[in-house]
């Protein structure tokens, strides 16, 4: 008995030095903060500037092979409209892509963010620029070969039913990419 207590005595120390600090993080990160309430979390309200992107929008835009591709966006609310959910189904020549994108309110930042996560494999995360009918995003991210990338894009109303994207100052691995063309979706 004091043999197994003498080995189990190390292996518990080590698990509560190990697990204390996560269980802790967990609990920080799982309690109201009285800085995210002081700062405001009504984020319908914050939110409300991406209002005008609700909805299915089609479109066909520049891809790399030169042919134009296909693109369908459908942005709805999710949880009391506290986030905005955007799906886009894309397809530039043989390469289909499935990307799922989250707009969410960050009441300590006191900005709108946006996470975005491709079926290729790459992700990026913005902080999102809001003013009515358009939205600039600052992207950093990963491609699908796991390098680093940056970029702008700025989507921008257009019409009640018709908005624009373009891709700007985007920097993969460091090297400069050339802008995108600008090209339009409508809404369905």
């Amino acid at each position: 008995m004091a043999t197994s207590t003498m080995l189990l005595g190390p292996m518990f120390t080590a698990l509560a030095v190990i697990l204390t600090p996560m269980f802790t993080a967990l609990v920080l990160l799982l309690a109201p903060s009285a800085q995210a309430q002081d700062a405001g979390y009504d984020a319908p309200a914050h939110l409300k500037t991406l209002e005008w992107m609700v909805g299915e929008w089609t479109g066909e835009y520049p891809s790399p092979d030169g042919a134009a591709g296909k693109a369908t966006r459908t942005a709805r609310w999710a949880h009391d409209r506290k986030f905005l959910h955007v799906e886009i189904q894309s397809q530039g020549g043989a390469e289909k892509t499935s990307t799922h994108a989250v707009y969410l309110w960050d009441p300590v930042d006191r900005k709108i963010r946006l996470w975005v996560m491709a079926s290729s494999g790459a992700w990026s995360q913005g902080a999102v620029e809001a003013e009515e009918g358009t939205n600039r995003i600052r992207i950093t991210g990963i491609t699908p070969e796991g390098k680093p990338m940056t970029g702008t894009a700025t989507f921008k109303r257009t019409g009640a039913d018709s908005m624009t994207i373009r891709w700007t100052d985007v920097k993969v691995d460091g090297q400069p990419r050339p802008d995108s063309s600008e090209y339009t979706l409508r809404r369905q």
